[in-house]
């Protein structure tokens, strides 16, 4: 049973690897296996055999490399010096009891 991609998903696709590869190209960097790879061969490889194959085995590979990887390397940002692109979220103070201390 082939998966059925919308054309809008296989647009996101193809602008996300550009994207990447062109992220690589301008830093220096391999674009190497990634998720997306993985994803897109097994698109291609579904329109030309008929079947979905099993892709099972290379994202746990990939998993693996990136649990192992994170690990063993710090974030870019904060090699970088910067702070994490990530917002903080605003914190809600809890409500007071009746004399003023925390229930």
């Amino acid at each position: 049973m082939l998966r059925r991609y919308s054309d809008k998903t296989i647009s996101c696709y193809r602008a996300r690897l550009a994207h990447y590869r062109h992220w690589c190209h301008t830093r220096g960097y391999q674009t190497g296996t990634i998720r997306q790879t993985i994803n897109a061969l097994v698109f291609w490889a579904e329109r030309s055999t008929g079947q979905a194959p099993d892709d099972r085995a290379a994202k746990q590979a990939l998993r693996g490399f990136t649990e192992t990887f994170n690990r063993t390397h710090p974030p870019a940002w904060r090699v970088a010096g910067r702070r994490s692109p990530r917002r903080r979220r605003a914190t809600v103070p809890r409500p007071l009891g009746d004399g003023g201390e925390r229930p």
